[in-house]
């Protein structure tokens, strides 16, 4: 299913990722731009600082730009492929026996056209992104502050990063087993609600008083 959807639309990911890419490279010339324009204002050179001030302008304007387009790219296909989804989800349990409803609780088939469908979403979309973004922005930018500022300043900088990455796995175990309990209790609800309507309707069906 996302097979197919990925070889007809998969391409948008190109020019998404390439513009993560120059989004990234361009952010990291923003606080060069703005050190060098506080060292301009310093020594009241005025001609100097208000070009470097235009140009901190230039760079959110080509960060808006960049951002936009990714997001166009990757964000756009994203939601059109949870459309495509739930609408093959929706086509495949049309087509099913009316035996395996009476098997099937009403509560898995509800988690799985919400939560998955949004799961899958979020792992083509915002993932995708923020996979690409943290790798791009980590690279520029040990590139910049060790080449053109510091590199032992850098190195003390980088330090804590072993420990942010042993936080993130640690937490990404715990959010992983909260979150499948999340799912299967979001099932069970949805099921107890189905079946406490349905409970209703017989009631009410036995319940209506005959014609004299």
């Amino acid at each position: 299913m996302i097979k197919s959807f990925l070889k007809k639309y998969g391409w948008r990911y190109i020019p998404g990722i390439i513009l993560m890419l120059m989004c990234s490279y361009i952010q990291t010339r923003a606080p060069l731009a703005l050190g060098t324009s506080i060292e301009l204002a310093t020594k009241g050179n005025w001609d100097l600082f208000i070009r470097e001030t235009m140009q901190i302008l230039y760079i959110a304007l080509a960060v808006f730009i960049t951002r936009f387009g990714w997001r166009w790219f990757v964000i756009r296909t994203s939601r059109e492929l949870e459309v495509y989804i739930r609408d093959r989800l929706y086509t495949h349990l049309l087509n099913l026996p009316e035996g395996y409803f009476s098997t099937a609780r009403s509560g898995d088939l509800m988690a799985y056209a919400i939560n998955d469908v949004n799961a899958v979403r979020m792992m083509f979309g915002m993932v995708v992104a923020q996979f690409v973004n943290s790798i791009s922005s980590l690279v520029f930018s040990i590139g910049e502050m060790g080449g053109g500022i510091n590199l032992s300043l850098t190195i003390w900088s980088l330090a804590p990063v072993p420990i942010a990455l042993f936080t993130v796995f640690a937490l990404g175990t715990l959010i992983r087993k909260r979150a499948k309990y999340a799912q299967d209790m979001f099932s069970k609800i949805s099921g107890h609600v189905q079946e406490n309507i349905n409970g209703m309707r017989v009631i009410k069906a036995f319940a209506q008083e005959k014609p004299q």
